[in-house]
């Protein structure tokens, strides 16, 4: 699955996973913030940049879009922070590369939230999705003070999606395809 590291979502919740398929919430939530500007923070070898780069090629290549991406990573890479900064216009980019101000950030790591200033460059009314092991219900109160300030003064769009439970319900409905499809 190149696309699910990367989950830039709109919206994941309950709801949405029980009436659709994850492919089909993954490919929604990519046309989600076409016409935007963003960025993904994780870790380096997590596939990000990889499924990160698969969408700019889809975007760009099956939709009237224009797509830029450019990726910033510790040489290390593995374990360090990835930073993906991605444009999405109707009209060709005369941009720099780096993402200064964006109305979608990923936050695909929760250890960032302690570590790193997550919503600095988000603008007002901007989009903020954090894959996180704890559900719509209890995660406002387990994030840090500062986040939940910013949150609030950004009046931004806050979800939250368990990235590593939906991969598995991926894995375990392509396992049954592919049994049905086999007999």
């Amino acid at each position: 699955w190149m696309l699910l590291p990367i989950i830039p979502a709109l919206a994941w919740s309950r709801l949405v996973l029980q009436r659709h398929r994850p492919v089909e919430v993954v490919l929604g939530a990519i046309i989600g913030i076409v016409a935007g500007i963003g960025f993904a923070v994780a870790l380096g070898s997590d596939g990000t940049v990889g499924a990160n780069k698969e969408s700019i090629k889809i975007i760009g290549e099956t939709t009237d879009y224009f797509a830029q991406g450019y990726f910033v990573y510790d040489s290390k890479k593995s374990g360090a922070m990835t930073v993906s900064h991605l444009r999405f216009a109707p009209q060709p980019i005369h941009s720099s590369y780096l993402v200064s101000k964006a109305n979608f950030i990923a936050c695909h790591q929760w250890i960032f939230l302690e570590r790193y200033d997550m919503l600095s460059a988000l603008v007002d009314g901007g989009t903020f999705l954090l894959n996180s092991p704890f559900g719509p219900d209890e995660v406002w109160d387990k994030l840090p003070r500062l986040v939940q300030q910013q949150l609030i003064a950004k009046k931004a769009r806050f979800f939250v999606i368990d990235g590593y439970q939906v991969a598995l319900l991926a894995r375990d409905q392509a396992l049954d395809l592919a049994r049905t499809t086999t007999r």
